[in-house]
């Protein structure tokens, strides 16, 4: 178990070295204005060795952040921010896959300049929030209108389009009621028809997109996606 564990293996088109994932966890050190640090370089740099990273969630845009000192991929310096963590982690032989996740609700007006938290309806979510005041009640969110909606497609579609410059292929969260998400028309539109993949908790109901971009090429591997997902 353990020996087969450390072997190479197919997803999809690409190869990891080893069948170890690390999974998306928030690290929260990021500045105050969602640019990761040189902590974060160094975090994700010493995991290289994974068969592949999927990073903590990046907010696509201001509006999508739900926590105290999380990063984002909408700014300048946020993207040269995340082009030195997949540099560090490409140049030790790592893969990186980056989330972008939209927090809606699951938010608070002191981590978004004062603006109401958006969702598909005026639900308030049970619950607190980490602040930079520390932890505090989530507040009643402002639904979107069907314009609005749009835009948060556009912010993905952006993010996406902004990773590649870093080199880090991006799967797309989006933590929210499925109801707040587009219709599945929109999706594929937005996905350039790729397959969107939904997954749903009893605690916090959520459609996570998934979306693999660019990653850098390896040889194709002997070693099949099928065997590796009987395992």
């Amino acid at each position: 178990m353990s020996q087969q564990l450390l072997t190479p293996v197919r997803i999809g088109r690409y190869i990891a070295p080893n069948r170890l994932v690390m999974a998306p966890m928030t690290r929260s050190r990021a500045d105050g204005d969602g640019v990761p640090s040189d902590l974060t370089v160094a975090y994700y740099a010493q995991r290289a060795s994974a068969g592949l990273i999927i990073s903590e969630g990046v907010f696509p845009s201001a509006m999508g952040k739900g926590y105290v000192h999380t990063p984002g991929i909408e700014t300048e310096a946020q993207v040269a921010a995340w082009k030195k963590v997949t540099e560090a982690v490409h140049a030790r032989g790592g893969r990186i896959f980056m989330q972008l996740m939209h927090c809606g609700r699951v938010s608070h007006p002191s981590l978004l300049d004062g603006a109401t938290p958006v969702a598909p309806s005026t639900i308030k979510p049970e619950g607190q929030t980490w602040t930079p005041a520390g932890q505090v009640d989530f507040v009643t969110p402002r639904e979107l209108s069907l314009a609005e909606i749009a835009d948060v497609i556009e912010d993905y579609r952006q993010a996406t389009r902004a990773a590649p410059s870093t080199r880090a292929s991006t799967a797309w969260s989006c933590m929210r009621p499925p109801a707040t998400c587009p219709s599945s028309s929109s999706r594929r539109a937005a996905t350039s028809g790729k397959t969107c993949t939904a997954a749903r908790s009893k605690a916090a109901p959520a459609l996570c997109w998934t979306r693999w971009m660019r990653w850098p090429q390896r040889p194709v591997p002997t070693a099949s996606a099928s065997r590796f997902r009987r395992r």
